[in-house]
């Protein structure tokens, strides 16, 4: 956690149940009506989201804070950091997202004491966030997703300058960067490209000036086509991501570029490395197929493209690679 100073900031560990609505185990239907149904549900009012842009303003434009953002390759979890220009700032996994989250929900912060006291206390450690929230929208099977990417492949954080850590600042911890989707583990429509740009458009609408002010301050500009996928049909069966099909009434969503078979589950370097970075892949094997975007691969396997097999033999194979990647695995006909 970041160094705590001042008061004990309290947890109100009742209030969430209240205004937390456990996420349904099934859906099939339009990507639009999952939205109203259901995850429009979750995300806090504008009113208490414009506040917390207030308060986030304003802490930015103190002489010396300690910003939160999401770790990098170097960097710990928990431990405090400085760039170059001297900018401070802690290394965080995603628990930011989900304290802010039930703290909005729950309505803790009254004053901009209590938001500096929160952020002085900011869990970035997935262990650490009971001790701020103790249920939080993944306890009721909601995976806590982001809009706008918080890890672009920049690590030399030494070089920051302070608009670049002020900018993961806010994708880190702003609330217009947060949605929702169906299942506590369900990173395929949670990092669905279509999907994502339909949320984006959908929280343009809810918020209005405030999404402009987050655009800004976060550097995101985000596309203006995610309206078109507002028909795209969603299939969930269970709360697990190998139950979720996405139908393709838009016919490029989701759909591969590159298909390949394998013996075992195979990155080859060309195909892969000719797409753009939202565009996917799938590799077949006899375990199942698997599909990725580009970026998907480099999240979760940055050291692979790195290694001399992939750099220069073409392609990296592991004995065990499929149970890493089984989140990847596509759910069999």
């Amino acid at each position: 956690m970041v160094c705590v100073t001042g008061r004990r900031f309290s947890v109100v560990s009742d209030l969430i149940i209240d205004v937390m609505r456990q996420a349904p185990a099934k859906f099939e239907g339009p990507l639009s009506e999952l939205y109203d149904r259901h995850l429009a549900d979750v995300l806090p009012s504008v009113e208490r989201v414009e506040q917390f842009d207030r308060w986030m303003a304003q802490y930015c434009a103190e002489p010396d804070p300690v910003f939160v953002v999401r770790s990098v390759r170097g960097t710990v979890r928990r431990e405090r950091y400085a760039t170059l220009d001297g900018t401070r700032f802690v290394a965080a996994d995603n628990s930011p997202a989900w304290t802010v989250h039930a703290v909005l929900m729950e309505q803790r912060l009254r004053t901009y004491a209590d938001f500096r006291t929160l952020l002085a206390q900011m869990p970035t450690h997935m262990f650490d966030v009971r001790k701020q929230a103790r249920q939080t929208a993944n306890d009721f099977g909601w995976y806590v997703a982001h809009i706008a990417r918080v890890k672009d492949g920049n690590t030399n954080y030494q070089v920051w300058d302070r608009r670049e850590v002020v900018r993961r600042f806010y994708r880190t911890m702003h609330p217009c960067n947060l949605f929702f989707v169906l299942g506590s583990r369900n990173r395929q429509l949670g990092e669905n490209p279509g999907v994502i740009r339909f949320i984006a458009a959908r929280h343009s609408a809810r918020y209005g000036p405030l999404w402009l002010r987050f655009c800004e301050a976060a550097e995101f500009d985000p596309d203006p086509e995610g309206s078109d996928f507002s028909s795209t049909v969603v299939k969930i069966g269970s709360t697990s991501e190998s139950n979720l099909h996405l139908a393709a009434s838009n016919p490029n969503l989701g759909q591969p570029v590159v298909r390949y078979a394998a013996s075992r589950l195979k990155f080859k370097r060309d195909p892969i490395e000719a797409l753009d970075w939202d565009q996917s892949f799938e590799v077949v094997t006899p375990m199942g197929t698997y599909r990725f975007t580009k970026r998907q691969f480099y999240d979760e396997f940055p050291s692979i493209p790195r290694s001399t097999s992939y750099r220069i033999g073409g392609s990296y194979h592991g004995k065990a690679l499929h149970l890493k990647a089984e989140k990847f695995r596509l759910a069999r006909a």
